[in-house]
């Protein structure tokens, strides 16, 4: 497949398919698995235009990256922030981004792509726009403990370790020298030789400009100090065991690239490069990366030239995230689109048992393809209003679309704002495919298109 020069086809759009017109049934091209095509039929772009979320569901091997990330990475002219486990995209559209006029940063830190990681020091938040050194330093906790349970049910243990990590975060924050302004004093001082001292020094001697942040660390040193406290600091290391590493540091410590360019919303491209054997034991840092890109542009006061769109691929290893969860119902205001993409409706179900609903209607285009068996199937069919065997008798490479409350299993008229429009029919017409390999067929009431 050719790629275009940059600007020949870059769209402020979503590139979800194209729409081909065949007399039996659709042949797949483009990143499908059979991309050649005798004689293939015209086809059209399908676009979404709107500033809705996108929600797809997909499993393993089905072809999400070829199918849907690749292509719009090669398209889209505005910012995008994608998390990228195999680092396959970054390898793929890297230079293609770079000729588009993006700055191209890849956060690597084991080397997946590059020899030379680029870093985000989480830190630069507390100098954006409404900083507030306790409450910002009481997300990051947040962010990287998960909010997780390490000892049974008593949440005391995890509370006070939280606690104690908010206050060593906090004293980090509030260094004069930008130097030590970083994730990596806080952790040095969690892991020193005598800890108690060294914060019974700090409370005596260091001007403490936030009072929390002084009462935290003072609340972890009134505990008994022979049995509470060493359980305490035993839960703290632990929490932060998977950022302590060199590779961790590399891309924590010093930001390579200017943070406000985000809140600017600047051309750039962010890929969140973790290997998969990685995606579940170091998922700390990823949170961390995207909970400093989210809280970025939630500080931002204008609308972007072009929405920023974050490609959250294997979504449900950032495990429950409290962050994502409010971005997804208030990002739209901030010019932002998030792409999250699942394996199956049980990810989403078990990590947001009392929210995924909430989650699955914020997204205003939800797309289904891959289903392998029967429980798969039966899930997604009720969310979309088909039938199980509807989605099990997709052939490979062809998916099912849902826009505003109508289901796309067949040839239709595309509603708005999906921008290309293709021939009316009904569900039982010929179906169509898309550039990527994977077609679509719409359905609408008997002998009608859906409409916008």
């Amino acid at each position: 497949m050719s790629i275009p020069p940059p600007g020949a086809l870059s769209f402020s759009r979503l590139l979800l398919g194209r729409t081909r017109s065949t007399p039996g049934r659709p042949r797949t091209v483009g990143f499908a698995s059979h991309s050649v095509v005798p004689e293939p039929a015209p086809t059209r772009p399908l676009f979404y235009s709107g500033e809705g979320h996108l929600l797809t569901i997909a499993p393993t091997g089905a072809g999400k990256g070829r199918s849907v990330i690749i292509p719009n990475l090669l398209t889209y002219p505005g910012p995008i922030f994608c998390i990228d486990p195999k680092g396959e995209n970054a390898q793929v559209t890297a230079r293609r981004r770079r000729d588009m006029g993006q700055q191209v940063v890849i956060f690597d830190p084991y080397r997946t792509v590059t020899e030379h990681t680029d870093a985000l020091n989480p830190f630069d938040l507390f100098a954006l726009p409404n900083a507030e050194i306790d409450s910002d330093s009481e997300m990051m906790t947040e962010l990287i403990t998960g909010g997780e349970l390490t000892l049974g049910k008593d949440p005391f243990w995890d509370l006070t370790a939280g606690g104690l990590l908010t206050g060593l975060i906090g004293y980090a924050a509030e260094q004069e020298d930008p130097q030590k302004r970083n994730l990596g004093t806080a952790l040095d001082l969690l892991h020193h030789d005598d800890v108690d001292y060294n914060l019974a020094v700090i409370l005596d001697t260091f001007k403490f400009r936030t009072p929390l942040i002084r009462q935290e660390i003072a609340g972890y040193l009134s505990h008994e100090g022979d049995k509470c406290r060493p359980s305490v600091r035993s839960t703290a290391q632990a929490k932060v065991k998977t950022l302590c590493s060199a590779a961790a540091r590399r891309c924590l410590q010093g930001s390579t690239f200017d943070v406000r360019a985000v809140l600017r919303g600047d051309p750039l491209t962010i890929f969140l490069v973790m290997p998969p054997e990685k995606l579940h034991s170091h998922r700390a840092i990823l949170r961390l990366w995207l909970g400093v890109l989210l809280t970025t542009v939630m500080r931002r006061q204008h609308r972007t030239p072009h929405k920023t769109l974050f490609i959250l691929d294997e979504c449900a290893q950032l495990g429950t995230m409290p962050l994502l969860r409010q971005a997804l119902t208030l990002l739209r205001g901030y010019g932002v689109q998030a792409w999250t993409f699942w394996q199956d409706l049980s990810q989403l179900k078990q990590l947001y048992p009392q929210d995924w609903p909430t989650i699955v209607n914020n997204s205003a285009v939800t797309q289904v393809f891959g289903m392998t068996n029967h429980l798969m199937a039966a899930e997604c069919a009720a969310q979309l209003g088909v039938q199980p065997e509807t989605l099990l008798r997709l052939p490979p490479g062809e998916q099912m679309l849902h826009r505003a409350g109508r289901c796309c299993t067949g040839r239709a008229r595309a509603s708005r704002p999906l921008a290309a429009s293709t021939t009316c029919a009904t569900a039982a017409s010929p179906a169509t495919t898309t550039p990527t390999g994977v077609s679509f067929r719409a359905r609408g009431r008997r002998g009608r298109a859906p409409r916008a």
